[in-house]
């Protein structure tokens, strides 16, 4: 019977743990999730701008909730940051193109931790049944 109990809180303690792993890759999915939706804005945003004729003004984000008023010199060119404090002038099209890229790398990740969290899940459930069996 004790070798039981001891059998039971080694069974419990992987449950714990895959619990917080589970955890852990949900909040990696929300990240995810959250970077879709941004992607998504953005696109939105370069439609909209599409819409923007030269010269119109605008209230341009230097900073979190800061502004200037400025005017807009090119409505069909985007200047995109690609790192290392380099950015490119890219057309409309190529900017949404590369968002696309962008959503289909996440969605893929996403896809890859939703697999693993399914999978840890599983594993969680049978240590479940094998505690209350027990």
């Amino acid at each position: 019977m004790a070798e039981t109990k001891k059998d039971i809180q080694q069974e419990y303690a992987k449950l714990q743990m895959l619990d917080e792993q589970i955890k852990m890759l949900q909040k990696q999915l929300e990240t995810y999730e959250t970077q879709l939706v941004e992607i998504m804005s953005m696109k939105e945003a370069i439609d909209e701008f599409s819409k923007v004729r030269p010269g119109t003004e605008m209230l341009v984000p230097i900073g979190p909730g800061i502004f200037v008023k400025g005017s807009v010199m090119d409505t069909k060119n985007l200047t995109i940051n690609v790192g290392a404090g380099t950015a490119v002038s890219k057309t409309l099209a190529e900017g949404k193109e590369l968002l696309d890229l962008q959503a289909r790398d996440v969605e893929q990740a996403r896809m890859t931790v939703l697999k693993e969290t399914e999978r840890i899940i599983g594993q969680a459930r049978k240590i479940e049944k094998e505690i209350l069996s027990a």
